[in-house]
């Protein structure tokens, strides 16, 4: 009984379920074939199958030039990018280092997003293990500060708030800080910002001291985002959503790893535009329900207008402020009120009058009235005469 039999006799149910264990492959023979195999014997193979239903790791790099030529023939706009090590062993072949890969209709796509692109990077399993990039949409892991500096000085960078928190915890745990640190991260307004950092000095001057220390606000608070990329997002979310839905791909050889991906992304994109066009708006849901609640919101508003877009004659308008938490510090020192004084006699709230007003200065004075008693109806006179 070898392995290579095994492998034959059991590919599909080991395909149905390559983390089948070894221990119920063995039972598996014994059931069937009343033959016990040893461990040895099953786990070499469960390897050789799942080695045929992946494809060799060793062969698939040998090919991953046809692979690039086939990806750029599909959509002659993708970019397939691969680096090799510049020296070889005696006897052997330039080694593989790094693929960039791009395709085309991603690329396209990515000219119609917001300017914001997220990174992340996660570990490739396998006999080679590796790590993948992924281009998505918000982020930052600290290992890609230096690189962003160099290959985008310009662009503005963003952290994550959850993996700063990770950090955060470990020092300064509890639910009252971690609702503190995100209610900085969330200020969407500078006097927000002073204001809730405050809040976390009174409540805890170390973990203050540690926020202090942290990366520039404008690479993780709201109020310090530039408005050019109109997109507030404090969190890796999206990136980390990717990951999630590549990890079977991730414990695949190159090629069947990259097919993976390529698959999950045409099926996305697919299924995506097939929703829109049953779609009956012009902007997507979540966006729709924000501006719908934003909308039934401004119903408790009372707007006052000053004039300016009625009326272009006057140049010297008023304009609206803002509520009290949003006006700007002052360095005067704070003012008393003043001292209260006390005038004599009972207070006044009539208006003192001229002399030259008269008594019923101001006053309309009823004209052709005639006077009725409520009591009996009568004229001439009234209920008090």
């Amino acid at each position: 009984m070898t392995a290579k039999w095994v492998a034959e006799r059991y590919e599909d149910k080991i395909r149905a379920n390559m983390s089948i264990p070894v221990h119920s492959l063995r039972l598996t023979m014994h059931e069937e074939y009343k033959i016990q195999i040893s461990k040895t014997i099953a786990r070499n193979a469960k390897g050789i199958a799942v080695d045929r239903i992946k494809g060799c790791a060793v062969e698939q790099y040998k090919h991953i030039w046809e692979y690039c030529e086939e990806i750029k023939k599909t959509r002659t706009n993708s970019t397939m990018v691969v680096e090799f090590t510049p020296f070889r062993d005696p006897g052997s072949n330039p080694r593989f280092m790094r693929l960039y890969c791009c395709l085309g209709a991603l690329k396209e796509g990515f000219k119609m997003c917001r300017p914001v692109i997220g990174l992340d990077g996660c570990h490739i399993k396998g006999p080679y293990p590796a790590q993948l990039l992924s281009a998505v949409a918000v982020d930052p892991n600290n290992g890609l500060d230096r690189a962003l500096s160099e290959v985008l000085p310009n662009s503005e960078h963003r952290y994550c708030v959850q993996h700063m928190y990770q950090n955060f915890k470990k020092k300064h745990p509890g639910k009252a800080l971690k609702g503190m640190l995100w209610a900085i991260a969330r200020s969407s307004t500078i006097e927000m910002y002073t204001k809730a950092a405050e809040d976390l000095k009174k409540y805890d001057n170390e973990a203050c001291k540690w926020v202090e220390k942290a990366p520039h606000p404008m690479h993780w608070c709201k109020a310090y985002f530039s408005p050019h990329t109109k997109c507030d997002m404090i969190v890796n979310n999206l990136c980390e959503s990717f990951n999630s839905h590549i990890l079977e791909a991730r414990d695949k050889p190159i090629i069947s790893c990259l097919e993976n991906i390529r698959e999950l992304m045409m099926e996305r994109i697919q299924k995506r535009k097939a929703a829109m066009t049953r779609y009956p708006h012009s902007t997507g849901p979540l966006i729709r329900k924000i501006i719908e609640d934003r909308i039934e919101e401004s119903f408790q508003w009372f707007p006052q207008f000053n004039g300016i877009d009625g009326y272009q004659i006057y140049n010297n308008v008023l304009q609206p402020i803002s509520r009290q938490v949003l006006w700007p510090e002052s360095s005067m020192l704070q003012l008393d009120p003043p001292i209260p004084t006390v005038q004599p006699g009972r207070p006044k709230k009539a208006r003192r009058r001229d002399e030259t007003e008269g008594k019923n200065h101001g006053r309309k004075l009823r004209k052709n009235v005639t006077m009725h008693c409520r009591k009996c109806g009568k004229t001439g006179h009234n209920a008090a005469t």
